[in-house]
């Protein structure tokens, strides 16, 4: 832990230099945030029990993770401070499988899309457990989006290749909106509108924007009826 921490320290250290002449911030940070990533993905897969670490340390800097509750999947996120055209950020995919765990890291680095994840969800249906990861992503002007995908564990693989949500345009993976926002932490997805899944019912909200572009108190559902997730209100 304290060699991830102070990996991660370098990403902070070297942010604070932005504005520093006299030094390459960005090039520095690109190689602090490869280094990181490379060594969250290698020790969430080597050492199982890190699933379930609070990683304290991190958190306040900017280092997210959520999980399913039952401790099988944990999709870990941490700013790269390099994009351009939106905020950038690293994701590690912890998942377990019988007794041992396995990573997948995804970075803006390597064209991967990326995210920040705020919540896991979990869905069973037909005896298959599936997971409805929401994420956000955050643009200039204050515009942002966000959105849910399916994921599932099969074959000892993880996998998005999950088309269980029924649109107009056929089946798909996962579903989103844009929308206006003022600031992108996860606390503040706790107070606003935003998607949610009711595990009862087994149906996924999606808040209506208004003109001004800021999400309501008025859903759009998805139900799952049977085969797949379909528009229902």
């Amino acid at each position: 832990m304290s060699d991830l921490v102070k990996s991660y320290d370098k990403i902070t250290s070297w942010r604070g230099r932005w504005n520093d002449s006299s030094v390459n911030a960005y090039d520095s940070i690109k190689m602090a945030d490869k280094e990181f990533g490379e060594k969250l993905n290698l020790y969430t897969t080597k050492y199982p029990s890190t699933i379930t670490d609070n990683y304290n340390l991190m958190h306040k800097f900017g280092f997210y993770f959520v999980g399913d509750g039952a401790n099988v999947l944990r999709i870990y996120t941490w700013e790269t401070w390099l994009g351009k055209t939106e905020r950038g950020f690293g994701n590690v995919f912890q998942y377990k499988v019988n007794n041992k765990t396995n990573s997948i890291l995804k970075t803006d680095q390597q064209g991967d899309t990326t995210c920040l994840f705020s919540k896991i969800n979990t869905c069973i249906i037909k005896g298959k457990t599936y997971y409805l990861a929401v994420y956000n992503s955050f643009y200039i002007s204050k515009q942002a989006a966000q959105g849910v995908k399916i994921y599932r564990i099969e074959n000892g693989k993880l996998t998005d290749d999950v088309k269980l949500i029924k649109t107009p345009e056929g089946l798909v993976n996962h579903i989103s909106y844009d929308y206006s926002y003022g600031t992108y932490s996860l606390e503040d997805f706790a107070t606003r509108p935003s998607i949610h899944f009711n595990g009862y019912t087994n149906t996924i909200f999606i808040p209506i924007v208004d003109a001004s572009g800021h999400t309501t108190n008025q859903f759009i559902t998805y139900k799952f009826t049977g085969e797949y997730f379909e528009k229902v209100k």
